[in-house]
């Protein structure tokens, strides 16, 4: 019977192969680490991976996916925060908008108990269009520069 990382690893992989990105190439994670596989979709870079998270009392395998929008401009941060708060509030859809160190990402996560295919398709092209839609509008609207740019 497979584990429920081998289950995980095969579902992202079709997913990827169905998006026409071959999932050998796209592999960013060392041997030993969880895998995790990057690709873009217009100019949003978007990292998919498989994470272990503890979920009330247990440990669960999760698919993560993350995209950089842009690196923040400190001198309207409080603004472009305000800002990104409100838009989370007004429904993203299964997403959402969050820091790692000086950027702004969009984040999705979900366990992968009785994750299919299609789903991690539809969240990477929903995570990448939303990153290609909003790192030109925040840029522009509070400084700083997009994630693509690096």
């Amino acid at each position: 019977m497979p584990s429920a990382l081998d289950e995980g690893r095969e579902v992202v992989e079709t997913a990827l192969r169905t998006l026409g990105c071959p999932p050998d190439e796209a592999l960013v994670s060392k041997p030993e680490a969880l895998p995790s596989w990057t690709m873009k979709r217009g100019s949003a870079k978007v990292v998919v991976g498989l994470v272990q998270r503890e979920t009330i009392g247990e440990d669960a395998l999760h698919l993560r996916v993350v995209a950089p929008v842009v690196v923040f401009a400190e001198e309207k941060r409080e603004a472009l925060f305000h800002h990104l708060l409100k838009l989370n509030a007004a429904g993203l859809s299964w997403c959402a908008f969050g820091i790692i160190h000086d950027s702004i990402v969009l984040v999705a996560e979900r366990p992968t108990k009785n994750l299919e295919a299609e789903e991690v398709v539809e969240t990477l092209r929903h995570v990448a269009g939303l990153a290609d839609k909003f790192d030109d509008r925040l840029a522009a609207e509070f400084g700083g520069k997009r994630a693509c740019d690096f």
